[in-house]
C-alpha cells in the first residue's frame, strides 16, 4: 500500500497541469533575466540621443548663420553630447562627398560611438552607430 501511495505522488508531480506551470515560471525566469540583463549592459551613450540632436541641428544652424556653406558635407562637431558626433551628409547620401575621410568625423580618440546626420539645410536625416575606421 505504501508503495502504491509514493508512486500516486510522483505520478501527482507530473500532471500536465503542473508541467505547464513549470514551464510558464521558467519562461518568467528567462525573461526576467533578460530583461536584467538588458538594464545592467545596456549603453547609456544612448541616453543622451535627443540632446544630441538638438545640439547638433543648432549648431548646423549656427554655421549656415555665419555664412559657412555645408555642400562638401563637414564633420561640424565630434561633441555634441556623451559619445555622439555630429556630421552634414546629402540627403540622398552621395557616397563619393559623404563617405571621403576629409568630410568624416576623424575619432581619433575613439570617444564617439554615435552620429546624428543632418542635412545642408540642417534638416535631421538619421542617427546611427559609427562605423569610421581609424
Amino acid at each position: 500500500m505504501n508503495k502504491k501511495k509514493k508512486k500516486k505522488e510522483k505520478f501527482n508531480l507530473f500532471r500536465p497541469s503542473k508541467i505547464s506551470l513549470y514551464l510558464y515560471v521558467i519562461i518568467l525566469g528567462i525573461i526576467l533575466v533578460f530583461g536584467i540583463l538588458n538594464i545592467v549592459f545596456r549603453d547609456a551613450t544612448l541616453d543622451y540621443e535627443e540632446e544630441a540632436i538638438e545640439n547638433c541641428v543648432a549648431l548646423c544652424k549656427q554655421e549656415l548663420a555665419k555664412g559657412n556653406l555645408l555642400e562638401s558635407g563637414p564633420c561640424l562637431s565630434e561633441n555634441v553630447a556623451l559619445g555622439w558626433g555630429c556630421d552634414v551628409v546629402h540627403s540622398p547620401r552621395v557616397s563619393f562627398l559623404d563617405d571621403q575621410k576629409e568630410n568624416m568625423c576623424e575619432n581619433k580618440d575613439g570617444t564617439i560611438k554615435y552620429l546624428v546626420e543632418v542635412t545642408k539645410t540642417c534638416e535631421l536625416v538619421r542617427t546611427n552607430s559609427v562605423s569610421i575606421v581609424k
